[in-house]
């Protein structure tokens, strides 16, 4: 298992300052709605390879005018809300939003460690353009277990990839299906973008800090909108209608972009 990393974060009041980063090299990621754990990936080789003790990795996508046009031109009908998972979804709402942390090699730095990032797996299956490939999800996630150190009966917490599509929601949901088998009453499911709509390329770090924020404070937010499941994600333990609360842990980040641009990140929080 590769080394573990940190990421930190320190909160102000009454006032915000702004300063310079000073890093010395940039990177972009242009990958869809895997874009920023592409990036979070990136960051762990970056240190595991020596080449930097401290990163940040920031991901954001602007709602462009060409972008929610061709969007819009892969959706068959125009969704009134996204209801991932609900037997009533119809397609993606794209919102707005950026998500930062520092990543810190472990040991280092001196601020409060929020958590712990224990494995990021990557890869593109190049299926279609469109269309998730199962295969290449599981490979996904099954890699990202290997590098973590981890089992599927260790994880507490799916954060899912979860916008809305049929396609997509039928897929990973198939996926987990196979990947948690029979699952337990304590493992919890849930996706953000049945509240924010999908943000894109800042998707999956949104979606890591709010797993962090979960484990922090016990509790679950539910998926909005979801009051049928569609038949293959019964048993998955998707949070519905209140929060859930739970002794949290380990958690499992899903992130799925268009022409197989799959991402998946195990984070823990360190108590």
């Amino acid at each position: 298992m590769s080394p573990c990393h940190t990421f930190q974060g320190q909160r102000r009041r009454h006032h915000v300052t702004y300063r310079p980063l000073g890093a010395p090299t940039t990177y972009t990621f242009a990958n869809a709605c895997s874009a920023s754990l592409y990036a979070l990936g990136m960051a762990t080789d970056t240190i595991d390879y020596g080449m930097g003790d401290t990163v940040f990795v920031a991901g954001t996508d602007a709602a462009t005018e060409s972008g929610f046009g061709t969007l819009d031109r892969v959706q068959n009908d125009l969704p009134d809300a996204p209801r991932p998972f609900d037997d009533t979804h119809k397609g993606m709402l794209t919102g707005e939003g950026a998500a930062a942390v520092v990543v810190l090699r472990a040991s280092t730095g001196d601020g409060p460690v929020r958590a712990r990032v224990r494995g990021v797996s990557k890869n593109c299956d190049a299926h279609h353009a469109t269309a998730p490939d199962p295969d290449g999800i599981t490979r996904a996630v099954r890699d990202v277990y290997r590098r973590a150190g981890v089992r599927a009966r260790d994880i507490d917490l799916v954060m899912l990839h979860g916008s809305g599509t049929p396609l997509y929601d039928t897929t990973e949901s198939s996926v987990l299906r196979q990947i948690f088998p029979g699952a337990g009453a304590g493992l919890r499911m849930t996706t953000i973008k049945a509240m924010t709509g999908d943000t894109l390329g800042g998707s999956g770090q949104l979606n890591l800090v709010m797993a962090v924020l979960a484990m922090k404070n016990g509790t679950v937010p539910p998926v909005l909108g979801l009051a049928d499941p569609i038949p293959e994600a019964a048993g998955l333990g998707l949070v519905q209608g209140t929060p859930a609360s739970g002794d949290l842990a380990i958690a499992q980040i899903d992130a799925f972009g268009f022409g197989g641009i799959n991402a998946v990140a195990i984070v823990d929080i360190s108590r």
